[in-house]
């Protein structure tokens, strides 16, 4: 469908992309990754052609439609939210206005008159071209996209210049999604997104029918969506078939691979130059020098891709702590004059606990940290914390707590225990601070940039007591990996706000749920909460408050023969399973196979403008891609079903 021939651009002398050949095929889901600054998005700008390569071309299939979402920028203003929207469909909004038209004035005129048969041949080519391009639907399709997106009805009427700057990029996303175009080029398209939004996208795309090139920060979101990965690193791209978490191991073991290849090429290159330097003047040997000289420039050169260091911290413990944390009774927040945002909050947090606050956009999660931060007064209640509690506060502009005048290093330097000066370097590259960067001053870094740095600075002098409120934002998937880390082995107790959701997986020992007002107590992790929720049915009954699981043990001889049995039967279905397994790994793996040669193949230079055969070889893939397709559904599912008996 797309296809890069030998395409080169570079920016300030640096090569981004350097003659590159790769294919976009009309069914594939790309997730492209690669380092702060690799090319990311000037090769998404390069497809949506906003950017002119420096040598080579991108050569489109007939017909090839595009919607480009970048990272940030997108403003819209002077109509309203669904008029904006609308507006993505260019004519056919503007049609059906027209068709409502036509109809009122045709009511007033006489059938035979001319005026109205000009009108009625307009009327009827107008409600055709509805008809076809289902327009009749348009209302309803706009809606549900705007809605799944977190607007609510009201909002549909008005202006969009009213709206800021995240939700100016949802406007923005809901016009991409809607046209349905062949590729859609999406630039870290979560990073304005709560979770529901983030569900809703992550089910429309699994759901879309042609090809999508993504970038995200959102590592459970790669996962769920792509099945291929493409690496962008010094200038090439290198493609692994797979989700984001496989790729991770499979670029580890192909970079260990290339290490003894290299090695292996390397012992060869130093055999062939030790007899060329031997015998170099002897005459007698100079046709076997000479063959031994064309071997040596024959030597393939390995390069080996750069694997950014897995940063580990062992971050200062804070001073232990008594058993209650903190705890709460009848809270009641609000702004100004206006509503109660949340009621009658009563909860009791323990030393150790990782507590996760979600609700839906509005809820209060913000303002409840507030509260308790001591930044927001409650209109009624009270908290306390408990024996020698020291709490920290991590809010979304947290940036606004530095000293502007201080450089980046001087930020961390200045509070840093005296065994953690040493790993500051180390410590701020893993949150995107390296080379120059850590001698910036603060008052020219970005608000994402300084957030990253309250948040280093945090860690380094932890409180025993941690609000966080969307600490993850502005963090790539390694900076995200580091907080984990670091939080993970944290002996004090955290309540965080966050819509990453591999990081809400890994984090949550236990969470607050904000529905409706009310505040839900789940002691379990977010998974766990989840599959609660959607085992009663409906959010609003989850157990409130100090939720007991009935942990009694069935000790009656009755019941321990059929657990004995049930244990015996267990055992039976995990090998059965187990066979499975791998059979279907080894068949997943051969399809992977053939669809990477069909790739490499259909990335050579010479098929570029011959699209016959790469329609062929496009063809063959998609049918290779179907049969991976069911492998890997029947491997999930054999995989689940593995680790239920496990």
């Amino acid at each position: 469908m797309i296809h890069l021939a030998n395409l080169s651009i570079t920016f300030s002398g640096k090569p981004i992309l350097d003659h590159v050949n790769w294919f976009i095929g009309d069914k594939d889901r790309i997730g492209l990754v690669g380092n702060n600054g690799s090319g990311k998005s000037t090769l998404m700008k390069l497809i949506a052609k906003l950017n002119k390569p420096d040598e080579g071309e991108i050569v489109a299939g007939k017909n090839v439609t595009m919607g480009y979402l970048p990272q940030d920028g997108v403003v819209h203003q002077g109509l309203s939210l669904y008029d904006e929207t609308v507006s993505a469909f260019g004519d056919l909004g503007g049609m059906q206005e027209e068709s409502l038209e036509l109809m009122n004035k045709m009511q007033y005129l006489e059938e035979d008159s001319p005026e109205y048969k000009r009108m009625a041949e307009r009327y009827a080519s107008i409600e055709e071209y509805i008809r076809i391009n289902d327009g009749y639907q348009l209302e309803k399709k706009v809606e549900k996209v705007l809605i799944g997106l977190g607007f609510t009805h009201e909002d549909m009427t008005r202006e969009c210049g009213e709206f800021s700057g995240g939700w100016q990029m949802r406007i923005a996303l809901a016009k991409v999604l809607l046209v349905k175009p062949n590729i859609m080029l999406l630039d870290e398209p979560t990073n304005y997104l709560d979770i529901e939004a983030r569900v809703f996208l992550q089910n429309w795309l699994v759901n879309y029918e042609h090809a999508i090139l993504l970038v995200s920060h959102d590592r459970h979101f790669l996962d769920s969506v792509v099945n291929r990965i493409t690496d962008i690193h010094a200038g090439s791209l290198t493609d692994y078939f797979c989700n984001y978490s496989q790729y991770t191991v499979e670029r580890e073991e192909r970079v260990e691979r290339l290490k003894a290849q290299a090695e292996k090429v390397e012992g060869e290159r130093e055999r062939l130059q030790t007899f060329i330097d031997r015998f170099r003047y002897n005459a007698g040997k100079a046709s076997m020098v000479q063959s031994r000289v064309k071997q040596l420039e024959k030597l393939e050169k390995i390069v080996i891709p750069t694997v950014r260091k897995k940063i580990r911290f062992n971050f200062p413990q804070p001073e232990r702590s008594g058993k209650i944390s903190i705890e709460a009774e009848n809270l009641v927040a609000g702004y100004s004059d206006g509503p109660d945002i949340f009621k009658d909050f009563g909860f009791r947090m323990e030393r150790g606990e990782k507590v996760a606050l979600v609700g839906v956009n509005g809820a209060g999660k913000s303002t409840l940290m507030k509260v308790l931060s001591g930044n927001l007064k409650q209109r009624q209640g009270e908290f306390r914390l408990g024996h020698n509690v020291d709490m920290d506060y991590f809010a979304q502009e947290a940036h606004k707590t530095l000293d502007p005048t201080a450089t980046v290093y001087q930020t961390v330097e200045r509070c840093a225990p005296f065994e953690m000066v040493p790993k500051l370097r180390s410590m701020l590259g893993a949150f995107l601070f390296s080379g120059d960067d850590i001698d910036k001053k603060v008052v020219v870094l970005s608000g994402g940039e300084r957030n990253r740095l309250a948040l280093a600075r945090m860690l380094l002098v932890p409180s025993n007591l941690l609000l966080m409120d969307e600490p993850t934002n502005h963090l790539d998937i390694d900076a995200k990996e580091v907080l984990l880390n670091a939080l993970k082995t944290f002996e004090g107790t955290v309540l965080f706000v966050s819509h990453d959701r591999y990081f809400l997986d890994n984090l949550a020992t236990r969470v607050f749920a904000i529905m409706d007002g009310e505040l839900y107590n789940y002691p379990g992790t977010y998974p766990e909460f989840l599959q609660h929720i959607e085992d009663r049915g409906t959010s609003t009954e989850v157990t409130k408050e100090e939720v007991k699981v009935d942990a009694q043990k069935a000790d009656d001889k009755a019941k321990r023969v059929e657990k004995y049995k049930e244990e015996k039967q267990r055992q039976r279905d995990k090998e059965r399973l187990k066979k499975l397994v791998s059979k279907l790994e080894n068949q997943i793996s051969e399809e992977e196979s053939a669809i990477e040669d069909l790739h490499i193949e259909m990335v050579k230079p010479e098929l570029s403008t011959n699209f016959s055969k790469l329609e062929s070889l496009s063809e063959k893939k998609e049918k290779h891609q179907s049969v991976l397709d069911s492998f890997t559904e029947q491997w999930e599912e054999a995989l689940m079903q593995l680790e239920e008996v496990e």
